[in-house]
């Protein structure tokens, strides 16, 4: 099972990732699972709990890390590791679950929340596609080979990249539910400064705490199979231009933000007077089609 509760403020995301591994079997198990995040995560605490214990991690070198991981397993600890594979792909592995036994392990990450086209978007991946793994013959003198409508760097043997079996887990057949599901909740603060809260993606609900100023927002009732990305989206409220002061207290210490934002619609008479400067390409490839349509462009600014 896997658990997202985000933390969103202004454009700030704090995400924390509870994921439920149980061994039902008579022996020690080791789990090995992979996860998405988003591209510009930053991952900030890694635990997990067995029982009464709880385990903080501590951030090391890949191979300093896997060593620890690996001469605890075999020395028959219960341990954690989670690694980076790619910009927004994880591996978490557990070892040695103990029979009949439940590990949570938690995962803290922030990231940016974009703004783009006058609205928000919350991202948060539940799947994982495949991953570009060259297969072909041996490349080309200069690293570089088309082969149809696949190009793309090669290794100097022409073999797939090293890390190939780590990123390519193996594919769900159609119609065939995996075997965990997931329950996502956000909160947005402040709640006054959004509005048009929607979901393309999931069946949401949505409902305001005036205590704490946030608007919560959960996955309706059956949808819970992680089998496509949860993608949240909603703009700025205000028709003016806005800016709040928001606090926080992190480990002891006081923080505040300025959270600036733009108004909901920008009406004509809101855009300042500014310079623009145009460049214009008149070299040979740019004759004709390209170059009348780069003069449209430049008039239907002139005209705005």
């Amino acid at each position: 099972h896997t658990s997202v509760h985000a933390d969103v403020t202004g454009d700030i995301a704090r995400v924390e990732v509870t994921q439920l591994y149980q061994n039902p079997t008579a022996q020690r198990l080791e789990a090995v699972y992979q996860f998405p995040l988003p591209e510009n995560a930053a991952v900030t605490d890694m635990m997990f709990r067995i029982g009464k214990r709880v385990v903080i991690s501590e951030v090391k070198k890949r191979q300093e890390a896997r060593a620890t991981y690996e001469r605890a397993k075999a020395e028959g600890h219960t341990a954690a590791l989670t690694e980076q594979e790619r910009p927004n792909l994880f591996t978490q592995s557990v070892a040695n679950i103990p029979p009949g036994e439940s590990v949570e392990v938690v995962i803290r990450y922030v990231h940016e929340v974009k703004f783009d086209s006058g609205r928000y978007l919350f991202h948060f991946p539940t799947t994982i596609g495949p991953r570009y793994n060259p297969t072909r013959g041996p490349s080309k003198p200069e690293g570089l080979a088309l082969n149809n409508d696949r190009p793309g760097p090669l290794t100097s043997a022409g073999r797939q990249t090293a890390d190939a079996a780590r990123v390519s887990p193996p594919v769900v057949a159609p119609g065939i539910k995996s075997a965990h599901d997931i329950d996502i909740v956000v909160t947005l603060g402040p709640a006054g400064a959004f509005s048009d809260v929607a979901a393309k993606s999931h069946r949401i609900m949505t409902a305001i705490d005036p205590k704490l100023d946030e608007r919560i927002v959960a996955l309706g009732d059956g949808d819970h199979v992680p089998n496509k990305d949860f993608i949240l989206s909603w703009r700025p409220a205000g028709k003016e231009p806005e800016a709040r002061v928001i606090t926080a207290r992190d480990h002891g210490d006081d923080y505040l933000m300025l959270f600036v934002q733009p108004p909901a619609d920008v009406a004509p008479e809101m855009v300042r007077p500014k310079e623009m400067v145009f460049l214009v390409d008149r070299s040979g490839s740019m004759w004709g089609e390209p170059l009348d349509t780069a003069k449209a462009v430049i008039v239907k600014a002139l005209g705005k």
